[in-house]
């Protein structure tokens, strides 16, 4: 029943290679924007009124 789907190996390997890419995508951009947060942490502390602790934890906790 599944013979067309491997016969070949074709879109096995198609899906299995869309779902590299998508994962590699993925953590690129989450990877990117979690190691971005020390451009941002003073504007955020001065905006908030907080320290650079409190922020900084409070980021913490959110990750």
């Amino acid at each position: 029943m599944h013979g067309h789907l491997y016969e070949g190996g074709g879109l096995a390997i198609k899906n299995a290679w869309f779902t590299l890419a998508v994962a590699f995508i993925i953590l690129y951009f989450s990877s990117r924007l979690r190691f971005s947060f020390g451009i941002v942490l003073k504007p955020i502390s001065e905006d908030l009124g907080w320290t650079r602790a409190e922020t900084t934890m409070a980021a913490t906790a959110f990750l």
